[in-house]
């Protein structure tokens, strides 16, 4: 196979309708929450939003998050279709606000370091005016 014929053979398979997914190794690595945090966030802040059949089911698992941890709770005692799209949605609100933080953060030290490259730019271009003056006399 020559190489156009390999980047032929990338080009479809990028375009087939591969999807990438990224999970929790990637995401922690990135400062994002992973299981146990996302535990924690649920433990403290999903009981507010669910009905009271939703809350019986919770009053099970919580014991079970905090014993097996998150997954092996899910799988062992399933959750209802109501108590499932909470957890999505304070998922979802978790890792958008763990996202807001992290792009800010990264935002943030983009634009020192930007300040701190303009700053080292305009030092060495009055370096080099002086130099020039220097020689001109």
């Amino acid at each position: 196979m020559n190489l156009h014929e390999l980047k032929l053979l990338l080009q479809r398979h990028f375009s087939d309708g591969l999807v990438t997914v990224v999970g929790s190794g990637l995401s922690c690595a990135e400062g994002l929450p992973g299981m146990g945090a996302l535990a924690a966030h649920l433990q403290s802040t999903i009981e507010t939003d669910l009905s009271a059949d939703d809350k019986l089911v919770w009053s099970e698992l919580s014991p079970q998050i905090s014993a097996k941890g998150f997954e092996a709770a899910l799988l062992a005692r399933p959750p209802t279709s109501t108590l499932e799209a909470a957890i999505v949605a304070k998922t979802a609100e978790l890792i958008a606000r763990r996202m807001e933080a992290f792009w800010f953060l990264h935002s943030s030290r983009a634009r020192r370091r930007q300040s701190a490259s303009k700053a080292r730019c305009d030092s060495g271009l009055r370096t080099s005016m002086s130099i020039l003056r220097y020689h001109r006399g």
